[in-house]
């Protein structure tokens, strides 16, 4: 099977400044999205929410597009390119688009951190 990554791309941005009593805080979340209309892609789609004690808000929707010569199977729906791989490939994006973002908003920068996405995947496992 060939898979190519097509896009990445902002779904949507909150960004406030000026908070009060916020304190350093960052969550991630991610969920892939298979559609029977096109059955040779797929969407990884990223939420984030960051607080920082320095009165910056973020919350945003970061998503990538990827699309296989051959139809999604429900195997590979559920297989480590889905869960592991394809995460890994956008989040460089993510986190050079926030930093970026940042900087030009006028703030210092806001990098986010590495993740492992293998280790997230395994501890996921052992959860369930």
């Amino acid at each position: 099977m060939e898979i190519t990554f097509i896009e990445s791309k902002l779904l949507s941005l909150s960004f406030l400044t000026e908070q009060n009593d916020l304190e350093d805080n960052f969550n991630l979340k991610f969920t892939s999205t298979f559609s029977a209309d096109e059955a040779k892609k797929f969407i990884i789609k990223f939420d984030v929410t960051l607080t920082s004690d320095k009165g910056v808000s973020i919350s945003l929707e970061y998503i990538g597009l990827f699309e296989t010569d051959v139809e999604i199977t429900k195997t590979f729906q559920q297989g480590k390119f889905v869960t592991i791989n394809a995460p890994a490939i956008i989040f460089p994006y993510l986190r050079s688009f926030l930093t970026t973002f940042s900087v030009n908003a006028g703030l210092s920068p806001i990098i986010l951190p590495t993740i492992n996405f293998q280790a997230l995947a395994e501890e996921s496992t052992k959860k369930a």
